[in-house]
């Protein structure tokens, strides 16, 4: 990394006292944390400290994914380009991705969720599973205790006074299993004796949007069968015919019956049947014929469904030919390089490996050119075992990306366009939102110093009740989010405490933003404050202040915010 040296301070200090140093300057762009040294020397040189600090940068503008597609390369491939407009110069780039194997490459995927800001447990499982990250599953594991209620389901936060949920305990035990990772064995047997006593229906949790508890009994069986603890009798508790059933639920019913020692031998045939009927395609995109459908409440996505739909009969007689084809329609629902929601790139990420295993990569042989804008790059086939990324600048104007094969037969290409694209004007999907700002307590009238407090106050109107929905607002550099903790904090706090309709269900106070947690948000209006004192001095970019459905992704709003400039007094 760049070292940069800046010119030192002297300072008088007495004994006993302290004094602040600063120095202003620009954060960089392109780089997430900054490491400083810090040497501080007495006059005549014979007392010397120095000390070590990191500073993390959060991008205002963040570089993403606007763009991607999934092609099979041959002779003079073409793939028009162009920035999205209002990007910034230099900040883009044009990433391609070469193949032999079918399977999806899923370098947007893990790009998507190591970026991704929310940290629920089904949020913090799914990105050590897309990350492939053993110790952070690892840390999770060992905190469990924390998210099980008294009946032996997962909360989402480890908050007391949540209740646990048989839909998140369902994920987090079929995952798990078809990952290889291991849940601590007494944790495992609560869950599972949870999800037993749901199929049975001695245990049940209320859901807004008035929820079928039959699809709960169904992902909760499939739990069960994953796990090896699903028995014939279980499969009698669900009294649903698979022509009644959702996409989402023929998935988990074919999946139970599979693994359920005992099922009726005809169930199988009878449930792949109905599936064969539900799957259509557009062009090369796989869909499902009530793909709009999904149950969200069970952290259910269209992209989620397509691709359980194709686990549920990977490597089953009958599908060999189909599945190829399906893989592939899989693959390119993706949108700007991921699936639609945290649930699906885990179950992407896991069914992309098991696919992998089973469908051994092509023969691919050549030399594969690309040629962009004046630059051209080459990979010569074989490779080895790494699938080749090519990087290339991404052009100032609109431009095709050819792509030729030479020498044999063509690589299939993930082609995934960055840039940076700062938020022009308010976003409305779903959701209208609001942001007043407000000051509680000011040292010098007519600006902001180090020191003062302010009230945020944040309003969204949903045209739409939905489930986990996160208000996510970020904060100047260095402020901190003033919480109840007792005293000056506690009454400063009380300044911002006017919220109106439904609440947080858990706050998370970061470093860079506060964010609300909703367990339930009715359609209506609904109202949250905080209070934020600023300690940094300076001219802070932030992104845009965000209120997202988490598993209806398309139900969203994002406002933009101004510079905040902070002086020092």
């Amino acid at each position: 990394a760049k070292k940069i040296q800046y010119k030192g301070v002297t300072l008088d200090i007495p004994a006993g006292a302290a004094a602040n140093v600063t120095w202003r300057l620009k954060a960089p762009a392109n780089r997430d944390k900054l490491v400083w040294t810090l040497d501080a020397r007495s006059a005549d040189g014979k007392a010397v400290d120095r000390m070590t600090a990191t500073q993390i940068i959060a991008p205002a503008v963040p570089l993403e994914v606007w763009a991607a597609t999934l092609t099979r390369v041959g002779q003079g491939t073409s793939i028009p380009l162009a920035p999205p407009g209002g990007a910034l110069p230099g900040r883009g780039s044009v990433d391609v991705r070469l193949s032999d194997s079918l399977a999806p490459p899923l370098d947007g995927v893990r790009a998507y969720m190591a970026a991704y800001p929310y940290g629920c447990f089904e949020q913090l499982l799914s990105k050590a599973v897309v990350a492939g990250d053993v110790g952070s599953w690892n840390r999770l594991a060992g905190e469990i205790p924390a998210y099980l209620d008294k009946d032996g389901l997962l909360r989402y936060f480890p908050e007391q006074t949540l209740d646990g949920s048989i839909a998140l305990t369902a994920y987090a035990l079929s995952l798990t299993a078809e990952n290889g990772w291991q849940i601590p064995d007494a944790n495992r047997e609560k869950m599972i004796g949870a999800l037993r006593s749901v199929v049975e229906g001695r245990l049940t949790r209320e859901t807004g949007g008035g929820g079928d508890h039959r699809l709960e009994k169904l992902t909760a069986l499939a739990a069960l069968a994953r796990n090896g603890a699903s028995d014939a009798a279980l499969l009698g508790q669900i009294g649903i015919n698979p022509k009644d059933m959702q996409s989402s639920a023929l998935a988990d019913w074919l999946t139970a019956i599979q693994r359920t020692p005992g099922a009726h031998p005809g169930w199988a045939a009878q449930a792949e049947t109905e599936l064969r009927t539900r799957i259509v395609y557009e062009g090369s995109r796989i869909d499902l014929t009530d793909n709009n459908a999904a149950p969200w409440w069970l952290m259910s996505t269209g992209d989620e469904v397509a691709i359980r739909v194709l686990g549920a009969i990977l490597g089953r007689p009958g599908w060999q030919d189909e599945s190829p084809r399906m893989m592939v329609g899989v693959a390119i629902r993706q949108r700007r390089g991921h699936w639609d929601s945290t649930t699906a790139n885990a179950w992407g990420t896991v069914l992309a490996r098991r696919f992998a295993s089973l469908y051994p990569p092509g023969a691919v042989a050549g030399t594969t050119s690309l040629n962009l804008a004046g630059a051209s790059r080459s990979v010569a086939w074989p490779t080895g075992s790494t699938a080749p990324l090519v990087t290339m600048p991404l052009p100032a104007q609109s431009a095709p990306l050819v792509l030729s094969q030479s020498g044999g037969a063509g690589p299939w290409a993930q082609v995934s366009l960055k840039a940076a694209v700062p938020l022009a004007k308010p976003l409305f999907a779903g959701y209208r939102m609001t942001k007043q700002i407000e000051v509680i307590q000011r040292r010098v009238p007519g600006k902001l110093t180090r020191g003062d407090v302010l009230r945020i106050r944040i309003t969204v109107d949903a045209s739409a009740e939905r489930n986990w929905v996160v208000v996510n607002d970020p904060i100047p550099g260095g402020a901190t989010i003033v919480g109840d903790l007792g005293g000056q904090s506690a009454a400063l706090a009380a300044e911002a405490s006017g919220g109106e309709g439904v609440q947080p269900s858990y706050i998370e106070r970061g470093q860079d933003a506060w964010r609300g947690y909703f367990g339930w948000v009715p359609r209506g209006r609904f109202t949250v404050e905080y209070a934020v004192r600023l300690n940094g001095a300076g001219t802070f970019q932030l992104p845009p202040t965000r209120v997202e459905a988490l598993y209806s992704p398309d139900i969203r709003a994002a406002v933009p915010n101004k510079p905040v400039t902070v002086a020092m007094k």
